[in-house]
């Protein structure tokens, strides 16, 4: 009996002890995470706990230490801002589940530069040597984030710890994964981007296409803007050093702070150009000036300045430029350019999606999807509004070739009715309205001065009479100096408008019956005068020359000082003179073109004239 109560009294202390044993166990395991990977992947950066070290802090003294003051970390994300200091990072947790399971390990993001993970489990440490200072090909899996594959048996605890040290943003996010679903969501992610880099490869294509066509600095300057902005979100999202430079670790450190000064640069450009700055506020255009070639010695310096040192002014600089962007949208949507309305809407997309990504860095925001991939949707949106700007530009200048068409179409159509409505009517009606047909038909339709079909019959005629009487003829051939730069830095129409004034000028100066003054082509024009001698001729091109060269001339972008080189050549004609005259007239022109312009020279006196 005694034999049997001492069993029973020894069940009962081992049963005792079992219990103390199990709620001490639970007790242990309250605070550590278990986490359940059937629903996707799980974010474990809510339970880390970090510390600041100093650098030479090993594993073996962090894992060991009780001096530590680890503080617990309960947000989403763990997002400790800009800081040049070492932290360590630690964390225990186990998964749900009967059966080992295949984990991806991950950290998406891809800007980290030192970053040491060691992981404790099935009885072993792993220690890895990640981060964007390491060459590529050293990773676990090759994958734009940092990926480490292993195994979790049942209830298993494993134990993490993670030494990091950037001079990027200290951001750490973490999930872990089942390696399928991991699969799963890097085909959507693939998908997302892949989607992306194509609609910027379309737009691409789009640009320079009408950079081909039309030859304009605007889609240069565009096409740089898309393809610097592209390179800047492949460098974010880790692409960059995943396909185009794997094994250059300097240059995928120095490059992001590089291109986004050259994404200013391109984006200042573009503006200045677009919204045509220059002509509308030309003290500001003079500041844009500087500035851009302040940007270019700034993103060169960065090349050789260290990341750290750069990254906060940069940030802040771009944003800046983003405010003045909008700034300049704004005045010129005052203005009434209809093109600065999708300019203005376009820039404050990238302002967003840029604010997001600050607010990001300083810890003002979590990391997360949104955020993480805010400035690639503000920028996918703006590039598409300036595209649509661009287009908009290209409509508004074919609407105008359209109108004019139309116009004249119109004006034709109604003349003919008209005519046709006149001949049954009135015989007298009709013989003026074929008079005003013929007048414009022999009429040069921009400057209102004869064509260059009027004076070639003119000629005809008048070399005929002029052969027969025998009296002289001077032919004065004219050309407006440097006037491709007008047409270049000024446009077409305001070209048109000086062509038509300066025609304007030479015509009051002409005013004897029996003279012609003609549009030769382009910006040429020729005047004939019977009955004049080539010293005559002289006196009255030097007059219109002065005439010209006196007075600006006053177009819708300002007044625009223009000067004319003038040759003279005054014969008797003969029958074969008509065509050598207009030679000699042409080669005194060329001839005061090349020595200087502004000036008149005439054919007898060119034998006495050093060419230059």
């Amino acid at each position: 009996m005694r034999s049997v109560f001492q069993q029973s009294r020894l069940s009962v202390c081992h049963t005792l002890l079992y219990v103390i044993v199990f709620f001490m166990c639970l007790h242990v395991n309250a605070g550590q995470p278990k986490y359940d990977l059937t629903q996707g992947g799980a974010g474990i950066s809510r339970s880390f706990s970090y510390v600041e070290t100093s650098d030479v802090a090993t594993f073996d003294y962090v894992s060991t230490a009780k001096e530590l003051k680890w503080q617990p970390h309960h947000k989403d994300n763990l997002n400790l801002g800009i800081t040049q200091g070492t932290y360590w990072f630690r964390h225990t947790f186990s998964i749900h589940g009967n059966t080992p399971q295949d984990v991806i390990f991950e950290v998406s993001y891809p800007l980290l530069d030192d970053l040491q993970l060691f992981i404790e489990h099935d009885g072993k440490i792993s220690s890895y040597q990640l981060g964007d200072r390491q060459p590529f090909s050293n990773r676990p899996i090759k994958h734009r984030f940092f990926l480490i594959p292993f195994v979790i048996r049942p209830h298993e605890n494993v134990q993490l710890y993670a030494r990091l040290k950037t001079s990027s943003v200290m951001i750490l996010p973490v999930k872990l994964w089942k390696s399928s679903d991991f699969t799963q969501r890097n085909q959507i992610n693939t998908l997302i981007l892949g989607a992306y880099f194509g609609l910027m490869t379309l737009l691409f294509v789009y640009v320079f296409s009408c950079a081909v066509i039309t030859r304009k600095h605007v889609y240069g300057y565009y096409l740089g803007y898309i393809l610097s902005m592209t390179l800047l979100l492949c460098n974010l999202s880790g692409l960059s050093f995943q396909y185009f430079w794997p094994n250059s670790i300097w240059w995928n450190g120095q490059s992001s702070i590089f291109i986004l000064y050259i994404i200013v640069l391109f984006g200042i450009l573009f503006s200045r150009n677009l919204l045509v700055i220059e002509h509308a506020y030309p003290k500001f255009n003079r500041f844009l000036q500087y500035l851009i070639v302040g940007v270019g010695m700034v993103a060169i310096a960065s090349l050789a300045l260290p990341y750290k040192l750069m990254l906060a002014p940069t940030i802040y600089f771009s944003m800046a430029c983003c405010v003045l962007g909008l700034v300049i949208g704004y005045l010129r949507v005052k203005d009434g350019l209809e093109v600065a309305k999708f300019y203005s809407i376009a820039w404050g997309g990238a302002f967003f999606g840029g604010l997001v990504l600050v607010a990001t860095k300083i810890s003002l925001v979590p990391f997360n999807w949104f955020t993480e991939h805010a400035l690639m949707f503000g920028i996918s949106f703006e590039i598409l509004c300036l595209s649509f700007a661009i287009a908009k530009s290209l409509q508004i200048e074919r609407k105008e070739k359209i109108a004019l068409k139309d116009s004249l179409m119109t004006h034709m159509a109604n003349a003919k009715d008209t005519l046709e409505q006149q001949v049954l009517q009135r015989t007298a009606e009709l013989e003026k309205a074929n008079i005003q047909l013929m007048q414009s038909s022999i009429t040069d339709a921009l400057t209102g001065v004869a064509n260059r079909r009027r004076l070639d019959e003119f000629l005809d005629v008048e070399y005929a009479r002029a052969v027969r009487f025998n009296y002289p003829i001077c032919l004065l051939m004219i050309d407006v100096d440097y006037f491709k730069r007008v047409n270049d830095q000024y446009g077409h129409q305001v070209g048109d408008t000086c062509l038509k004034l300066i025609a304007e000028r030479i015509s009051n100066e002409i005013t004897r019956v029996g003279d012609l003054v003609a549009r030769y082509g382009g910006e040429e024009f020729c005047i004939v005068l019977p009955y004049t001698h080539e010293l005559d001729g002289a006196n009255i091109a030097q007059r219109i020359r002065e005439s010209i060269a006196a007075q600006p001339i006053m177009s819708s972008a300002g007044p625009i000082e223009l000067t004319i080189s003038i040759g003279v050549a005054g014969h008797h004609p003969d029958c074969n003179m008509p065509l050598t005259q207009l030679e000699l007239a042409d080669k005194a022109l060329y001839t005061a073109k090349r020595n200087g312009r502004n000036q008149v020279v005439m054919a007898s006196e060119m034998h006495e004239i050093k060419l230059r």
